[in-house]
C-alpha cells in the first residue's frame, strides 16, 4: 500500500506558473529529474558569461548593452573576413605577376601607418576619451567601418592600393585606441558592489564567444558568397548598416551619472524649461555626435584683447568666487573646485547667478555626480587680487 501511494504521489499533475500566469501542466514525475538539471545548466552558462548576482550586481542597461555589443561584434567579424579576402587579392594572392617583395613592403607601410595613427590620436585626444565616453565609443566603430570599407575598395584601385591600405590600417588602429580607452569607463559604469574586475573578466569571456561565432559565421558567408562581386558588396553594405544600428542602440544604453559637456547642455536646457533632470531622460536626449564648446580655464593670453575697464568690472562681479567670466571666457583660480568649474559653465551658458543654487539642488535630487571633473578644461589657472 505504501508503494502504490508513492507512485500516485509522483503521478499527480502540477501546474507551473510564470509571472503569475499558468504556463503548462506536467507531471511531477517528469518534472523532478529534469528541472534541476536545466537549472544547473543555465546557472553554469550564466557563471561563464555573466557576473555573479546578475542582474542586481550591475547597473541598469547592462544586459541590453552587451546584447547589442555582441550583435555589432558579429557583423564586424563577418565583414572583416570579406575585407581580408579583398586585401589578399590586392596583395596579389593568386596573381602570377604579383611580387612577394611588393606585398611585404605594402605590409610594412600598413603597420607603420597604423602605429603612427595610434600615436597621434592618443597624443591629441587622450584627455578627452574619459570626458565623452559615448561619443568616442561610437566613433571607434565608425572608424572601424571606414577601415573595412577602404579595405574592400583597395583592390579596385590597384594603382593606389598601398595608400588606401595604409588609410584602412590607420582607421583600424584608431578604432582600437578609442575602444580600448573607453572600455574601462564603460565597465566601471556598469560595475556595482566592487565587482569591476569580475565584470571585465566576464566581458572577456563574452568577446571570446563572439570571436568563435564570428569566425564560424564568416566562414559560412565566404563559402556561400563565393566570388560574386555584387553579392559580396551587397552583403557588406547590409552588414555595415546593421553594425551602425547595433552600435547606436548599444551606446544608448550608457546612461552616466557624471556631468560632461554634452550632458550639461541637456541639463541646462531642461532646467531652463522646468523639465525633469532624471538620468534616463537626460541620457536619452544626450547627442551622440561631437560638439565643440569653449573650454574652461583659459589663459590670460586668451583675454588679452579685453579692455581694462571690462576686466575690472568682471573682477568686481566675481568677488568671493574662484572664477571670472570675461567676454565668453572663464578664468579659474588655482584652488577652483569641480563645483566652481560647473558654476562657471552654468554662467557661461547664460544662467543667472541667482538660479545656481536651485540648479545644483535639482542635480543632487536627481542623483547626478557633480564631484567628477569631466567638463572641458584648458588647464590654465590665474591668480587675481584687489590692489
Amino acid at each position: 500500500m505504501q508503494r502504490s501511494s508513492r507512485r500516485k504521489a509522483t503521478a499527480v499533475n502540477v501546474k507551473l506558473c510564470e509571472d503569475g500566469g499558468a504556463a503548462r501542466v506536467v507531471s511531477a514525475a517528469s518534472l523532478g529529474p529534469l528541472a534541476p538539471r536545466i537549472r544547473r545548466r543555465r546557472a553554469h552558462l550564466a557563471d561563464v558569461f555573466l557576473p555573479g548576482g546578475y542582474p542586481h550586481s550591475v547597473a541598469p542597461g547592462y544586459g541590453a548593452y552587451q546584447l547589442w555589443d555582441m550583435a555589432q561584434g558579429l557583423t564586424s567579424y563577418v565583414r572583416a573576413n570579406l575585407a581580408y579576402k579583398a586585401t589578399l587579392e590586392g596583395l596579389g594572392v593568386g596573381d602570377v605577376e604579383a611580387s612577394v617583395m611588393a606585398g611585404a613592403l605594402a605590409n610594412v607601410a600598413k603597420d607603420a601607418s597604423s602605429s603612427l595613427a595610434g600615436l597621434l590620436l592618443a597624443y591629441c585626444s587622450g584627455k578627452d576619451f574619459g570626458r565623452r565616453v559615448r561619443q568616442w565609443r561610437l566613433m571607434a566603430d565608425v572608424a572601424n567601418d571606414c577601415g573595412l570599407t577602404l579595405q574592400m575598395l583597395a583592390p579596385w584601385y590597384k594603382d593606389h592600393f598601398v595608400f588606401i591600405a595604409c588609410l584602412a590600417a590607420a582607421c583600424h588602429c584608431a578604432c582600437g585606441v578609442m575602444a580600448g580607452a573607453t572600455k574601462a569607463s564603460i565597465s566601471q559604469h556598469f560595475a556595482r558592489d566592487g565587482n569591476f574586475e569580475e565584470l571585465v573578466s566576464k566581458e572577456g569571456s563574452q568577446e571570446q564567444a563572439v570571436n568563435v561565432l564570428g569566425l564560424l559565421l564568416g566562414y559560412g558567408v565566404l563559402t556561400v558568397l563565393n566570388d560574386s562581386p555584387l553579392t559580396v558588396i551587397g552583403a557588406f553594405v547590409i552588414l555595415t548598416v546593421l553594425h551602425v544600428l547595433a552600435n547606436v542602440l548599444a551606446v544608448r544604453q550608457l546612461r552616466f551619472r557624471t556631468v560632461n559637456e554634452p550632458r550639461f547642455r541637456v541639463l541646462f536646457d531642461r532646467f531652463q524649461q522646468s523639465l525633469p533632470l532624471d538620468i534616463v531622460s537626460v541620457g536619452d536626449a544626450e547627442p551622440l555626435l561631437f560638439a565643440g564648446w569653449r573650454p574652461l580655464g583659459c589663459s590670460l593670453a586668451d583675454v588679452a584683447h579685453v579692455p581694462a575697464a571690462t576686466a575690472a568690472a568682471a573682477l568686481l562681479a566675481a568677488e568671493g568666487r574662484n572664477f571670472v567670466i570675461l567676454e565668453g571666457h572663464a578664468l579659474l583660480a588655482p584652488d577652483a573646485t569641480t563645483l566652481d568649474a560647473l558654476e562657471a559653465r552654468f554662467c557661461l551658458a547664460g544662467g543667472r547667478a541667482a538660479d545656481w543654487p536651485a540648479f545644483l539642488k535639482a542635480l543632487a535630487a536627481a542623483g547626478w555626480d557633480t564631484s567628477t571633473p569631466l567638463l572641458d578644461d584648458a588647464g590654465a589657472r590665474v591668480r587675481w587680487r584687489k590692489v
